[in-house]
């Protein structure tokens, strides 16, 4: 027989531990939103990846200034949504990142004139400038470059990240139309990481984030989604985090080949023609406007780099995405001599690192340090405004 001791005493652990469940539930609740509002990463107190993010900014900030750069809004992105082209920066401000009308600002003309030259970057999150300071990206570089050589132009940052060749070419083609801004004289897409790393996007020709938003937009999502909660409940970000980077939650499934079948050699075939595609588009455009318009096939970690000082800050070498990118970027080469595509100028700007010595050119897996920039910018400028 149960004595009434004994269900006391259960009653009285089951509700101890469910009061130190709920205070621990409740306190991982506290923390990672307390670290959520201060952009915590665990990049940031890694210190061997500090240390080799140091070196990548050429020893010009210390480890604390690293540290609130990369804390910063908008340093690692700030992305909301936008019409046309499902999403875009969102406007801040602060001393290492300023998005003013959704473009991130770079440095201004010193050259006085009475026509500047108008320039347009469109690309991902390496044209946007992912983990530097606003005067540090590709296109304030470049800005830069254009002053030394005294020349009065004005370039516009159009980068956002996630965005890749088809979205640059739609993202263009609206600002264009809408006409709110003196048609440019130049236009340059910095392209190739986002079309063969987002192999979702670009077979399917559709913005990164569609499946979320597409599952979110089923019918009557709101009322769908509400059936299915309780009548009262509690909101866990905690939670909807570890839901995300498990996978149970809403998914994010263009960075997966959305053809299970296919083999390496025909997903890059799929993504190359998108890409020659859009390229058609872009020239036709270029043409009809009377823009000198180029693409640039970008350098990215695969492709003629050997980690410097043994660095843990970019991806592994991977045999697959070597080839991907070495064969994808041969093709779209080969294609720069096609009639359809005479109103775009196509080079390679892949292997402009390999000369680059005492430093690192990424600062994490992908983006460019600011002295990446800077040579970028200068490779780009020579094949444009070098006689």
């Amino acid at each position: 027989m149960i004595r009434s001791n004994d269900i006391k005493d259960l009653v009285k652990n089951s509700l101890i531990s469910i009061s130190i469940s709920l205070g621990i539930i409740f306190s991982l609740e506290i923390i990672y939103r307390f670290l959520r509002s201060e952009n915590f990463s665990f990049s940031l107190i890694n210190q061997e990846r500090l240390k080799f993010k140091k070196i990548a900014f050429d020893n010009k900030y210390t480890l604390k200034e690293i540290i609130q750069l990369n804390k910063s809004v908008g340093v690692n992105s700030s992305i909301s949504y936008k019409p046309w082209i499902q999403i875009g920066n969102q406007n801040h401000q602060n001393e290492y990142s300023i998005v003013e009308n959704g473009n991130r600002k770079t440095i201004n003309s010193k050259i006085e004139c009475d026509q500047k030259k108008v320039i347009w970057f469109f690309g991902g999150s390496t044209t946007y400038g992912n983990g530097v300071r606003w005067n540090e990206t590709l296109p304030s570089m470049f800005a830069e470059e254009l002053n030394n050589n005294n020349i009065c132009a004005k370039v516009i940052n159009f980068g956002v990240p996630f965005h890749y060749s088809l979205q640059e070419s739609f993202y263009m083609a609206i600002e264009i139309a809408k006409a709110d801004r003196p048609k440019p004289d130049y236009i340059f897409f910095i392209d190739g990481l986002n079309d063969f790393i987002q192999i979702g996007s670009s077979i399917k020709k559709e913005p990164f984030f569609t499946p979320i938003i597409t599952k979110f937009f089923d019918s009557d999502p709101k009322l769908r989604l509400n059936l299915h909660k309780p009548i009262f409940s509690i909101n866990l970000t905690f939670i909807d985090y570890l839901k995300r980077k498990s996978g149970l939650g809403l998914s994010t499934s263009n960075y997966q080949n959305p053809y299970k079948f296919s083999n390496e050699k025909e997903t890059t075939k799929k993504i190359i023609n998108n890409i020659f595609n859009s390229n058609k588009f872009r020239s036709n455009i270029c043409q009809i406007y009377q823009i000198k318009c180029y693409q640039f096939l970008q350098p990215v970690p695969f492709l003629y780099y050997e980690k410097n000082y043994d660095e843990k800050l970019t991806v592994s070498k991977s045999n697959e995405m070597e080839n991907r990118f070495s064969v994808g970027y041969n093709m779209i080469l080969r294609s720069r001599d096609e009639d359809s595509l005479r109103g775009i100028k196509i080079f390679n700007s892949s292997n402009i690192f390999l000369n680059y010595m005492n430093g690192i050119p990424y600062i994490d897996s992908f983006h460019y340090s600011p002295r990446g920039n800077k040579y970028f910018a200068e490779n780009i400028y020579k094949i444009v405004f070098s006689k």
